[in-house]
């Protein structure tokens, strides 16, 4: 993606920056894993049906993402491609010192979907109402934490995911030699 930065203080990352911020999701997953990485690991194909983009509401999203950046609200922001927000979670806090609890629900659709018009945001707490005005649809999902450690629990806070952060990091970067092994 090419685009014109005007103000260097709108450049954002994807990682985290503190504990205590508190991390929103925008943005539904879809049905349909067509194209998708999970599909890619479950089947070792990549065919069906890919999520539809409604190019109106990611006109939206867009705005609204820039317009909450320029303001000064948004610490960190990862859009859900490769892997969904599982993946995005996890690379949120890789090379950070930092982890996070999140609390979602226990199913491909919500963990692993590829859907367009997703994102994954850190915002102070401080911060929470003025984002929540400008981006109202995002929902509060967790917090970072300083314990290097990922957890996700679902809704009666039984955790599902249970990992410290240097071990996702190392499972992520060893995905690519893996993979190279495994086609050659």
């Amino acid at each position: 993606m090419v685009g014109l930065v005007e103000d260097t203080d709108h450049i954002t990352t994807q990682q985290a920056k503190a504990a205590g911020d508190v991390v929103y999701v925008l943005g539904e997953g879809s049905e349909h894993f067509g194209g998708s990485e999970l599909q890619l690991l479950q089947d070792d194909d990549l065919s069906g049906i890919v999520p539809k983009i409604d190019l109106a509401l990611e006109g939206k999203r867009q705005e609204q993402v820039l317009i909450a950046i320029q303001a000064g609200v948004v610490q960190s922001a990862h859009d859900l491609a490769e892997g969904g927000l599982a993946v995005a979670l996890a690379e949120k806090v890789m090379g950070t010192e930092l982890g996070l609890k999140v609390t979602l629900s226990k199913d491909a659709k919500t963990l692993f979907s590829e859907a367009p018009s997703r994102y994954v945001f850190t915002v102070k707490a401080t911060d929470a109402k003025q984002f929540e005005a400008l981006i109202p649809e995002a929902v509060a999902v967790g917090t970072v934490t300083a314990d290097q450690h990922v957890t996700i629990e679902d809704e009666n806070g039984q955790p599902f995911v249970n990992e410290s952060t240097e071990e996702l990091t190392r499972i992520w970067k060893g995905a690519i030699p893996c993979l190279l092994k495994s086609k050659a």
